[in-house]
């Protein structure tokens, strides 16, 4: 299902003028991942080297980068949301697209609060930090990281760490893995802002 002109414009001012606290924000994220029935893991206590565990929601974006004010709510989860589930939880008002791997709707709390979520699906353990890091941005830190693996003759996505001439993998399972082998130092979420 693609997004109308009308929609995108809808989304990209609901980013900018109705912007959230951050604690309203994780508190309406932890409610949605409640309802999906996926367990909650702190995405402040992430360690660098964590690796791939089933049927988990990560809150990423600008909530587990500490942004003072939020405006949609991003979540990177390790098991399949059907499109019934999705349709059945309270809360999920509007659907805006649906792919394989992400999610796009507009969820209202229980306490009245609206958000668009974008949700981002991880099925494969090779790729889980690979996503985390995409899930987590910021978009202008993401560009610095694939411009680096670039810069060293790799390619970088949400699926993982290439050798851009052979496409053969070199890392991914973990945010850490990627650091590594772009001869980076793991960066703490709170610090990828540009």
């Amino acid at each position: 299902m693609a997004i109308s002109q009308a929609m995108r414009k809808k989304i990209k001012d609901s980013k900018t003028k109705d912007r959230i606290s951050l604690k309203v924000a994780y508190q309406t994220a932890q409610e949605l991942i409640k309802k999906l029935g996926l367990k909650n893991k702190n995405p402040y206590t992430l360690k660098p080297d964590q690796e791939f565990i089933e049927n988990i929601a990560i809150i990423g974006g600008s909530i587990r980068r500490k942004k003072e004010t939020i405006g949609d709510i991003d979540l990177l989860v390790t098991s399949h949301i059907s499109e019934e589930q999705l349709r059945n939880t309270p809360g999920v008002e509007e659907i805006w697209s649906e792919s394989e791997k992400q999610l796009y709707f507009n969820y209202k709390s229980d306490e009245g609060i609206w958000r668009p979520i974008n949700i981002w699906e991880c099925s494969d353990p090779h790729a889980f930090g690979s996503f985390l890091i995409h899930v987590t941005g910021s978009r202008p830190y993401n560009i610095m990281l694939r411009s680096k693996a670039k810069y060293k003759g790799f390619k970088l996505n949400q699926y993982g760490l290439f050798n851009a001439e052979t496409n053969r993998y070199l890392a991914g399972k973990s945010e850490e893995s990627i650091f590594k082998a772009l001869g980076m130092d793991w960066s703490k979420p709170w610090n990828r802002e540009k």
